[in-house]
């Protein structure tokens, strides 16, 4: 009997297992294509399959991945994928990097794909062997039982298998459209004819294409099904190419029948109504209370009277045993300060305890002083502790905590020199007033303070990289262009560029090195990839705004070294 019931348990548990829908995926970056000219390679494809693989683990995939495959490595993890789908699955498969289309079909290119030997049509079936056909993958992974597949090819660029002649050897640009079977809905990063942008220009700080970083932000949304992600990431990429004068509209098949299909685990209030409940409205979340905001910006040089009055207005706060200690350890201090500042300094004799050592040295500056990074008395970009408005003023969660985080408030005025820099324009004003609207809805959806600080940060972040690409596009001035370094300051739009402008000696550190690099190249000892590689190097100083003048000072003087 006791055997009987096991082997019950055991079936059983296996039955629910074989029953348990799960959700798996493949992610592929190809951007070293060994057979391929340096012209042909990519940037952002094997950053994009990373960033992807990354979101789609934290919505719970199982996800397998690939870098630089080759087209037996990939029909190997597509075949091991499809082995492990079973019925009621959901399939994810991820390409960025090039694609071609031949006849009306697509084909994803391995790191290995050869150079065309001709221009005959009968070339493409024999590069089509050597590539990956859309249609194998979805064949693939429907056949094997998947109910949904959901297919993203941010593969729309330049055909890179035409020749130097320039007679075709497959669609010279973009994908084709393909309808796909049922239940798998198709999403291409460009439309027919189209090609996605790799990135929004040569000084784009973003590691991503610009469909990706879209597609990226949709991903981890939980209220955000396949259908909505799809409609919602064309719409931002078309905007956003449009900026720079691209034409770039991400193309959408939808082979899905039945309700709306979500990425991660079906929102509670869908899930209801689908059990035929009453769907209530979701509570409110909770932000960071008023009192945990002011005392971030206080905690760490709140005066005396500014913690007291902190405890007069918030006379409830759980934080009042904390503000307390603070206050009285603040009053100590500023008590030792004041009786120190009354005590006449003693004369002759032995020096007393706490006296001053150094009451014979003289202090006074020198008439010239020199200007370095170290010593400036004007707010370098990036390192000021005030943000664009005054913190006298601060009253919305998202404006206190800026002011209380140095990092925060060196990138409110990056972007402020920015939106000073753009050409003003009634769309440009709305589009900052409703992205102001967003920075601050921050603090509705932040459950603590560093959620608030972390939101605020992405909101900069994302106009910050959106108006350095439009400034760029028009040519526009920076405000801060008060010195001359060895480019026109006038098409300064990335952060290091504008800090280069603003600062006088990185200009002089920019026109040092450009006199140098002149010198290197009359003596035909300029190696420009190298050169390529520490542009790159200093334009990562950006990452951290809060030391950003100071990295791009030592890139400098490194670089200058090296030359000399």
């Amino acid at each position: 009997m006791r055997a009987l019931l096991l082997s019950a348990l055991i079936l059983f548990g296996c039955a629910v297992d074989a029953n348990a829908a799960r959700r798996l995926a493949l992610v592929v970056g190809n951007d070293a294509y060994s057979n391929l000219g340096p012209e042909q390679q990519l940037r952002n494809a094997v950053n994009d399959s990373r960033a992807v693989a990354a979101a789609l683990t934290g919505i719970g995939y199982e996800v397998t991945t690939g870098e630089n495959l080759t087209r037996g490595a990939m029909i190997d993890k597509i075949s091991d994928v499809a082995s492990r789908l079973n019925q009621g699955d959901t399939a994810f498969f991820f390409f960025a990097g090039h694609g071609v289309s031949f006849a009306g079909a697509n084909y994803l290119l391995p790191s290995d794909v050869p150079m065309p030997r001709a221009t005959a049509r009968s070339e493409e079936g024999r590069l089509a062997d050597q590539a990956i056909g859309e249609a194998l993958i979805t064949e693939r992974l429907k056949s094997s039982g998947a109910t949904v597949v959901v297919l993203v090819l941010d593969a729309c660029r330049n055909n890179p298998l035409q020749s130097s002649d320039k007679r075709s050897i497959g669609a010279s640009r973009g994908l084709s459209i393909q309808p796909p079977p049922r239940g798998v809905i198709t999403i291409y990063s460009a439309g027919a004819g189209q090609t996605a942008l790799d990135r929004l220009g040569d000084d784009d700080p973003v590691r991503n294409s610009v469909f990706t970083r879209v597609l990226l932000e949709k991903i981890a949304q939980p209220q955000m099904s396949v259908q909505k992600l799809a409609r919602q990431t064309r719409n931002e990429v078309a905007a956003m190419a449009e900026k720079i004068g691209h034409d770039q509209v991400p193309g959408i098949y939808d082979e899905i029948v039945g309700d709306e299909v979500y990425l991660g685990d079906r929102p509670l209030e869908v899930a209801k109504a689908d059990a035929g409940a009453v769907p209530t409205a979701p509570p409110a979340p909770r932000g960071p209370a008023e009192d945990e905001i002011a005392w971030a910006v206080l905690k760490e040089s709140g005066s005396a009277a500014q913690i007291t009055d902190l405890i007069r207005r918030y006379p409830r706060s759980a934080l009042i045993p904390v503000w307390s200690e603070r206050l009285a350890a603040v009053q100590r201090d500023e008590r030792d300060r004041a009786a120190a500042a009354a005590k006449p300094a003693p004369q002759g004799g032995s020096p007393l305890p706490g006296a001053d050592l150094f009451a014979n040295v003289d202090r006074r500056q020198p008439a010239s002083p020199p200007t370095s990074e170290w010593n400036r008395t004007d707010p370098p970009i990036g390192q000021s502790s005030e943000p664009s408005f005054p913190c006298s003023r601060a009253r919305l969660p998202a404006e206190r905590v800026i002011c209380g985080r140095p990092n925060l408030a060196a990138l409110d005025r990056q972007l402020a020199e920015l939106y000073a820099a753009s050409a003003r324009s009634p769309a440009l004003d709305a589009a900052q007033g409703m992205w102001r609207a967003q920075r601050d809805a921050c603090a509705n959806t932040s459950g603590t303070l560093d959620a608030l600080a972390a939101c605020v940060e992405r909101a900069y972040r994302s106009r910050i990289a959106t108006l350095a690409a439009a400034a760029g596009s028009q040519g526009a001035a920076s405000p801060t262009a008060r010195f001359s370094p060895s480019f026109d300051c006038r098409y300064a739009r990335t952060p290091v560029e504008i800090a280069i402008c603003s600062d006088q000696n990185l200009a002089a550190l920019d026109v040092e090195l450009a006199r140098s690099v002149n010198m290197m190249k009359s003596a035909q000892r300029f190696s420009l990839p190298e050169h390529q590689r520490w542009l790159a190097s200093r334009d990562a100083c950006a990452s951290d705004p809060s030391a950003m003048r100071v990295c791009v000072a030592s890139a400098y003087r490194r670089r200058i070294g090296e030359l000399r």
